[in-house]
């Protein structure tokens, strides 16, 4: 993210944009959503002033970004949660600063949805991976991903969207994490769904997470999608 946020880019023109305190709102519209896309678009290089360490370690790509309509409301990033339909059901907003008493911030009156909505994802294998920011993450790396709003945020309906998918259930590496890739399986197995669950580190309990893994293969100089193929034992990825 950092180099898509470099030093090539001009300097942002300011503006006036929404206040930060957008949680007060009854409800996010599609108005709000491309306002604070262009918040993103003009700030990035504050962004990189203010995050640049975090951004880089978190993996996230500009084109990566855009695609997914992720914004900036002037304090946190914005991510857009939407239905099956396509219709807007309200908004996340996001930090990973230290010292935030909460990393994610449902906008009021929002239902939290997959994010991406994996309609969105023009492939025949999606990802179900733990949180929005490590969808962004998988994304970001080539591997086409969707995130589950929370470790027991699985909703039973929303099995039907992946049809006609090959599921990979990426859930962080601990207790809860595999409780859930188990209830997620079972739903898709019911639904005659393929999919695979996919134990990113059997031998660990401590929440290792998707970012983890990708940021782990980046300092032993491995490559991503490579290292991806042979977790999923798949080279559909590709």
């Amino acid at each position: 993210m950092l180099e898509a946020f470099g030093t090539q880019i001009s300097a942002p023109k300011r503006r006036r944009r929404a206040s930060p305190k957008v949680q007060a709102r009854a409800e996010v519209n599609e108005e709000l959503v491309r306002e604070w896309m262009e918040n993103l678009h003009d700030d990035r290089l504050e962004l990189v002033v203010r995050f640049g360490p975090r951004l880089a370690a978190r993996r996230w790509t500009w084109r990566t970004l855009r695609q997914a309509k992720v914004g900036w409301d002037g304090s946190r990033f914005t991510f857009p949660s939407r239905d099956e339909l396509g219709e807007l059901t309200g908004a996340i907003r996001y930090t990973d600063r230290p010292g935030r008493s909460s990393k994610s911030l449902a906008v009021a009156n929002t239902t939290r949805q997959l994010f991406p909505a994996p309609e969105r994802i023009s492939s025949s294998i999606v990802a179900i991976v733990e949180g929005e920011p490590d969808a962004l993450d998988g994304l970001s790396a080539g591997l086409p991903s969707t995130g589950l709003p929370g470790v027991g945020a699985w909703r039973s309906e929303w099995t039907a969207r992946f049809a006609g998918r090959y599921v990979l259930v990426m859930m962080d590496a601990d207790q809860a994490g595999r409780d859930a890739a188990a209830r997620i399986a079972g739903d898709l197995d019911a639904a005659d769904i393929e999919h695979s669950i996919v134990d990113i580190d059997p031998t660990r309990r401590d929440r290792f997470d998707v970012t983890d893994y990708l940021r782990e293969v980046d300092e032993r100089g491995g490559n991503a999608l490579d290292e991806l193929v042979r977790v999923t034992g798949t080279g559909a990825i590709r």
